[in-house]
């Protein structure tokens, strides 16, 4: 249990970091999200499976990895990355860039699968990635 909490929060410490470059203030851990998060995550390592829950009324960002690419850093920088395919002056939704976006907008579960991949589900509340909303709550980088 300790070592999933570290890893929780070494989690909500890299959305920290990348969100205090984008000019957005920090996220705190919510037990009810984090919970939610985690049924989920458990789920997807049990059955192999990798979607987005439906009717979900948060936020939600997925990743899965094993190995170098199944630690925290690295599938929360492969969110991060897609700020390299964001248009600050545009400031839409994209399919490449929706996890960036959710990230540093305005709940964490883990779970490994048979074959020993990492699961990842971080759930956002309120949610982002809202049409008209982007540069209000989008920033450029520091």
């Amino acid at each position: 249990m300790l070592k999933q909490l570290e890893t929780i929060t070494q989690v909500l410490d890299l959305h920290n970091y990348y969100r205090a470059q984008h000019q957005v203030g920090p996220l705190k851990l919510n037990n009810s999200l984090n919970n939610f998060a985690q049924e989920w995550a458990n789920r997807l390592a049990s059955t192999g499976s990798f979607n987005h829950r439906s009717n979900n009324r948060y936020g939600e960002n997925l990743a899965m990895g094993s190995g170098h690419y199944g630690t925290m850093q690295s599938l929360v920088k492969g969110w991060y990355d897609e700020v390299r395919s964001y248009s600050f002056g545009w400031g839409g939704f994209s399919g490449s860039t929706g996890h960036f976006t959710q990230l540093v907008w305005r709940g964490v579960g883990i779970a490994t699968g048979r074959d020993g991949s990492t699961y990842l589900v971080c759930n956002y509340d309120p949610p982002g990635n809202y049409g008209g909303q982007f540069q209000n709550n989008v920033f450029r980088k520091k």
